[in-house]
């Protein structure tokens, strides 16, 4: 997110200014690409110096208990990608009763601005859901009431599996039942920019002397083509999939989205990073030339 701020030197992204926000954002991809050259040597040396220097890795938050108990350690899909105490999304009691889903733990965490940090965000980032912890991913959300799921992964790409099948993916939608969770998806939309949009519906099966919560609904975001290690052709597929994010957001009021790849990771932080920049640079520039600009272009 450090790019996201102008450098020394480079214009001022607060103006009101189509052209200066551009000339911003040129200054900080001419400073990534300089950061990123001769192997990247000066991007590992600017995240050791940070890491060092920050407070939280002192923090006893950023312990690793939860995730590292034995209990839990096969509801990790990788073993050095785990969720700080801190962070971490504690799963409440799951309504249905079912005694195998007693735990409260998933490999996913909360991440949300700073007090006083404008304009907020709020995010959930979470591990591609395995076979044994799709009800768990489900539970999260129907705890949760989020109001958008956003998946950046295939289930499998090159003969490895990334993610499990968690709702019904077929272009006519359908239901599906996940433990105690019913499932129902709507009806894919055409892809746009590679980006492919349903809705879901999580209703959660109780016991008749319990009472159920009443379905939740969401909207689902899913692009398929981003590869593991590797990039999208192209901005208009990040711009597509931040966008439907925004106005998910923005038309629906519930909890924070889930945004997810394989590791929870990777992809995932950089569209988180691509939204908060975004977010930012139209609230700089809110109501003038170049929030108009966006608009128009779907940034």
């Amino acid at each position: 997110l450090a790019t996201c701020a102008p450098r020394r030197g480079a214009p001022d992204p607060t103006m009101d200014d189509a052209a200066t926000v551009t000339a911003a954002l040129a200054a900080a991809a001419a400073d990534a690409d300089a950061a990123l050259a001769d192997g990247a040597s000066r991007a590992l040396a600017d995240y050791d110096r940070a890491r060092s220097a920050s407070p939280r890795w002192a923090d006893p938050r950023s312990s690793l208990t939860a995730a590292r108990h034995p209990a839990n350690r096969a509801r990790n899909r990788y073993t050095d990608v785990l969720p700080p105490d801190g962070t971490r999304v504690v799963l409440a009691p799951c309504p249905s009763g079912d005694p195998s889903r007693a735990h409260d733990y998933i490999n996913a965490s909360r991440l949300t601005s700073r007090a006083g940090e404008s304009p907020h965000w709020d995010y959930v980032a979470a591990q591609g859901p395995l076979p044994g912890t799709v009800p768990d991913f489900w539970r999260m959300v129907a705890q949760a009431r989020s109001v958008a799921v956003v998946s950046l992964t295939r289930a499998a790409e090159g003969g490895v599996a990334k993610c499990a099948p968690y709702y019904p993916d077929g272009e006519a939608g359908g239901t599906v039942v996940y433990g105690a969770y019913v499932v129902t998806a709507g009806p894919a939309s055409p892809p746009v920019d590679g980006v492919v949009v349903r809705s879901l519906t999580v209703e959660v099966d109780t016991p008749a002397s319990t009472p159920r919560p009443p379905p939740h609904t969401l909207v689902h975001i899913h692009v398929p083509d981003w590869p593991d290690h590797g990039v999208v052709q192209g901005t208009a597929t990040l711009r597509t999939a931040a966008a439907r994010l925004r106005a998910a957001v923005a038309s629906a009021g519930g909890g924070p989205p889930i945004v997810h790849c394989s590791a929870g990771v990777g992809r995932t932080g950089t569209l988180m990073a691509v939204d908060i920049c975004v977010r930012r640079l139209l609230a700089a520039s809110s109501g003038g030339p170049a929030a108009r600009d966006a608009a128009a272009r779907g940034v």
